[in-house]
């Protein structure tokens, strides 16, 4: 992931045109990525590592909520992680502007 981070920083700075739209496109991917990032390390890991120590007789009463906490950010960044990759493909594909 960091080195994905940082191949997409450097395409992004190596766009010829900063004005246009793939310059957007490429700096929306990466600051996408870097929330998708942030998601992973600051909420659902920490929940996976507490659901790593629980057994049948230690599980916590709110474990459900726990649940759908993860549920809810790995959907986030499910989502982040796909806008990422459509913006960078965008920029790609599109990399000049029209004018």
């Amino acid at each position: 992931m960091p080195a994905c981070i940082l191949f997409m920083l450097l395409s992004a700075w190596l766009c010829p045109e900063k004005k246009s739209p793939a310059f957007y496109f490429s700096v929306a991917a990466c600051l996408l990525v870097i929330v998708a990032l942030l998601i992973t390390l600051l909420v659902e890991v920490p929940i996976d590592n507490q659901i790593k120590t629980w057994t049948a007789e230690t599980i916590p009463s709110n474990w459900g909520a726990m649940r759908e906490r993860w549920q809810c950010f790995h959907t986030t960044r499910t989502f982040a992680s796909l806008a990422s990759f459509g913006s960078l493909a965008i920029a790609i594909i599109f990399p000049k502007s029209k004018n």
